[in-house]
């Protein structure tokens, strides 16, 4: 046996044919379950998440600084909220579950005389909307501030209902119904919006979709990205740590013995050895936002994308093409801090070219908002400030 293992020229054929194995035996499992993620509508899952009260673990403690218990209760306030009539304020609460996102809102109140700017933001993998918390406080003056958790990155396990995750469309359809409620319901004219990680790609399809409901975007560290139009390194990068991902999520589902529990020491043991350096630069911060956030539920991203690309119908994936009537800031890590690219030089020219539209590289990786965090608090603002009107006007013309 071991002379056989010697001979072997390309061990990786052996990894891909063990994913192989994993993804069919996955899908297998999920066709023959009954409460699969993607089976569900959204306004199905709009329905199973509507309870006037939801309990939410608190090991983290991410909703609640009680310490006297591991998990907390927290009372949901009617959407229906009323406003003063000496104020005109609306009460709307700190925390609230919109469907399958949770909001936390800090800054501005909402006003009905004049509503003030909307400034949402969106995480990743794997990170909860906590990570925003000391970036956002310049904004907190100016902008009604809305940060947003990817789902399931704040949580201990996922839900009973979405074992296998939440695909991109489901998000990206949450995402809108709470930006259309700033919009038409509480009449902010004003809404930008900032995704990082895997909330930039929810970000980016919403742009494309429905631009008309975004005044400007910020895409942080993702693009559009087209893995044809890259290069062998970064290209091989991309799609052997996306599998690997998909790959132990898997595993820690199929492994739990139908029970909802992901904490496998498999999968734990898969996430702390992936060769992490191959992404970007070695930093003790990095490895910290890795480390500190890490639980194998929260890969199931890296599973629904390949389910997008392989299984899903056209219709049912998330289209992210890039907008050029919705002026955007990139901010994305120098190349000599990381070593991947998740996004085209395609996709950068398109944002040159476009007036009205910011390209800037950071002397950090992936997690700017932390480790380049004035300079983009710096950048974001005057972004924000900037009026873009006449920018878009001459691209108008430019078109002409």
């Amino acid at each position: 046996m071991r002379g056989v293992l010697m001979r072997i020229q390309h061990p990786h054929l052996i990894v891909w044919l063990l994913f192989k194995l994993v993804i069919i035996i996955t899908l297998s499992k999920i066709h023959s379950t009954r409460t699969t993620c993607f089976a569900f509508s959204p306004s199905s899952v709009r329905a199973s998440c509507n309870p006037v009260s939801l309990t939410i673990n608190n090991k983290n403690n991410l909703l609640s600084s009680s310490d006297s218990s591991t998990s907390t209760r927290i009372t949901m306030v009617n959407t229906k909220t009323t406003a003063s009539s000496t104020s005109n304020i609306i009460d709307l609460p700190k925390e609230e579950r919109k469907g399958i996102l949770v909001l936390r809102r800090c800054g501005l109140p909402i006003s009905t005389k004049e509503p003030p700017p909307v400034y949402l933001l969106i995480s990743g993998f794997p990170d909860p909307p906590t990570t925003f918390d000391s970036f956002v406080q310049p904004f907190e003056e100016r902008y009604h501030v809305v940060k947003i958790g990817y789902p399931g990155m704040e949580d201990d396990e996922l839900p009973s209902n979405a074992v296998w995750g939440y695909s991109l469309k489901q998000i990206h359809a949450a995402l809108v119904t709470v930006l259309e409620e700033y919009r038409d319901v509480y009449h902010c004219n004003t809404i930008m919006l900032h995704g990082f990680d895997w909330g930039a790609m929810i970000t980016l399809g919403v742009a494309h979709s429905h631009p008309h409901l975004l005044t400007k975007l910020v895409q942080q560290d993702i693009g559009q990205m087209n893995l044809a139009q890259m290069s062998r390194y970064n290209r091989a990068i991309i799609v052997s740590y996306q599998l690997f991902l998909a790959t132990l999520f898997c595993l820690s589902r199929l492994l739990s013995f139908g029970r909802n529990v992901t904490t496998t020491v498999l999968s734990k043991v898969g996430l702390w050895a992936f060769p992490w350096f191959l992404l970007m630069k070695p930093s003790v911060l990095a490895w910290d936002m890795l480390s500190d956030n890490l639980a194998p539920h929260k890969c199931y991203p890296y599973l629904q994308i390949v389910l997008d690309n392989v299984i899903r119908e056209r219709g049912e994936r998330l289209r992210t093409k890039f907008a050029p009537t919705v002026p955007q800031l990139f901010a994305y890590s120098d190349p000599h801090y990381q070593y991947v690219s998740f996004f085209t030089d395609g996709y950068l020219t398109k944002l040159k070219e476009t007036l009205h539209c910011q390209v800037k590289s950071y002397p950090g990786t992936h997690w700017l908002h932390i480790n380049c965090q004035e300079e983009l608090q710096r950048d974001v603002m005057d972004f924000f400030l900037k009026d873009s009107s006449v920018d878009m006007m001459a691209t108008e013309k430019k078109e002409l």
